[in-house]
């Protein structure tokens, strides 16, 4: 495979450049994320508009299990990735390692989601998506397992590989249940199938690997991994927590319908929320370098540079989504999901506070500031539990979407001040000038708000792209990214 050839000899003359690789590497991630997402977006959409009402409960369950899997993962795929990359003689030892010690975690992975479905009474009408999804996250997880070897070798194609073979299985079989006119526990069994697939893959790159791969466990590096992963397993607790508790509470406390609404509104959020994404896997060893030592300007211009390139992407696009949301949710073609219209309206403002929050909780990581991204999440986690627990009886899917922007926006607004406190000094001209143009292109979007959706897009993109380049001045962060982009594109014409 061409695009797994990164890795270059230690000792060679000729090897690339740090940075090159870097790019390189970044570049195969990103192309094996975008493709495995636009299929998994498409996936989602034919599942979620067949499905109908039972959409909630499939949510419902993926999102339980999901809750949990932390317990599952305990941080292990990081610490794999860094350990192979620092010893590559070490790698047969690591990988047998995690490997033998996952297989104890999913197995308390798998009771902890069964005592608590169990003593919570949590779909006990539909037990078997429940099971399906658990089996799922375990295969996940040893899937996962898998990428981090990839990566940890800088075989990046393979990484990208095997997530564009899961996706590309679960949109083959999801048309198979489609063809047989399949419900709930076909759609279930497709995704189950895909994830089979994908682990299947997994093994055969592996076996193919030039390394020659042979896993040899190690108890003695089992304590200290796992000493090593306890804070990281804290904050994504709190992470998956925050992700899914709404879901959750929601399949509680409201009927199934209200459920699959803001299942079909989420599956948007999913799809925008991959700049942020993509950038915080970048972002994490750069943050690292300062790890236990006070941040560098560099270290924190590099935040400030994120920051600023997230609000003025993630600001027009959550407004964009917000006045567009009608015609977003009529891509769902049966007509069965008017109402996560204005659940989609209120829920794309969390993408701007999502975007904030995962750059300085990347830095806080970064800089070995647990301790700060944890009180965070403990602010953020009263705020949705209690609106919650308030506003889904009175105004179900909708409630539950403003319940989830508060709470995004109280961990965003006290991530900032807690990267504040360590010295950052926040963009706050560039803000200024996202939210002019912002408004300028609402101006412009909002009678067009009815009329076909890509119009509709182009108009707001090149309106707000148009403002911005005018407000901004030529030393302006966003003035030289587009100058570079364009100089890029008539290089290459």
């Amino acid at each position: 495979m061409a695009a797994d050839q990164t890795h270059a000899p230690k000792n060679s003359t000729t090897a690339v450049t740090f940075g090159r690789r870097a790019a390189r590497n970044s570049a195969l991630l990103a192309v094996g994320d975008f493709l495995a997402l636009g299929l998994g977006f498409i996936t989602t959409l034919l599942v979620t508009d067949r499905l109908g009402q039972e959409y909630g409960t499939f949510v419902g369950a993926q999102r339980f299990a999901s809750m949990f899997l932390v317990v599952a993962e305990f941080g292990l795929v990081p610490l794999m990735i860094r350990s192979i990359a620092a010893r590559r003689e070490e790698m047969h030892e690591v990988t047998g390692t995690v490997f033998a010690v996952q297989i104890p975690l999913c197995t308390a992975f798998v009771l902890t989601v069964l005592i608590a479905a169990y003593s919570t009474q949590y779909l006990p009408d539909h037990r078997f998506a429940l099971y399906a999804f658990i089996a799922i996250h375990v295969l996940s997880v040893f899937a996962a397992t898998q990428s981090a070897l990839f990566e940890g070798l800088e075989r990046m194609g393979r990484s990208s590989a095997l997530k564009v073979a899961r996706s590309l299985a679960a949109f083959l079989a999801v048309l198979t249940a489609l063809a047989v006119k399949g419900h709930l526990t076909a759609f279930v069994l497709a995704y189950l199938a895909a994830q089979i697939f994908q682990l299947l893959t997994g093994w055969f790159l592996i076996r193919t690997l030039p390394e020659r791969i042979r896993p040899a466990v190690c108890w003695e590096r089992v304590l200290p991994m796992l000493r090593a992963a306890g804070a990281y397993v804290a904050v994504g607790l709190a992470y998956t927590g925050l992700r899914s508790l709404d879901v959750v509470l929601l399949t509680r406390l409201a009927p199934t319908e209200e459920v699959a609404h803001y299942g079909a509104a989420l599956n948007f959020l999913d799809v925008t929320l991959m700049l942020p994404f993509l950038v915080q896997r970048a972002l994490l060893p750069i943050f690292s370098q300062q790890n236990n030592t006070a941040p560098d300007t560099e270290t924190r211009g590099a935040l400030c540079d994120t920051l600023q390139i997230f609000s003025a992407v993630l600001l027009p696009g959550a407004v964009g989504l917000a006045l567009l949301s009608k015609g977003a949710v009529g891509l769902y073609r049966s007509g069965a999901f008017e109402a996560a219209v204005p659940v989609l309206s209120v829920l794309s403002f969390s993408m701007v506070f999502m975007g904030i929050a995962s750059a300085c909780a990347t830095y806080l990581t970064g800089i070995g500031r647990l301790g700060g991204l944890l009180r965070a999440y403990g602010v953020a986690f009263p705020v949705l539990i209690g609106m919650n627990f308030w506003l889904i009886p009175k105004s179900g899917a909708q409630g539950a979407a403003v319940a989830a922007v508060a709470a995004q926006a109280a961990l965003a607004v006290t991530l900032l001040i807690t990267v504040m406190l360590q010295g950052m000094q926040l963009p706050w001209r560039a803000f200024l000038r996202h939210a002019f143009a912002t408004l300028g292109m609402g101006g412009l979007v909002w009678p067009l708000r009815n009329a076909v959706l890509p119009i509709s897009v182009a108009v707001g993109a090149l309106s707000y792209s148009a403002l911005l380049f005018l407000i901004s001045s030529p030393d302006n962060l966003e003035r030289r990214l587009l100058r570079a982009a364009i100089e890029r594109w008539w290089h290459k014409r």
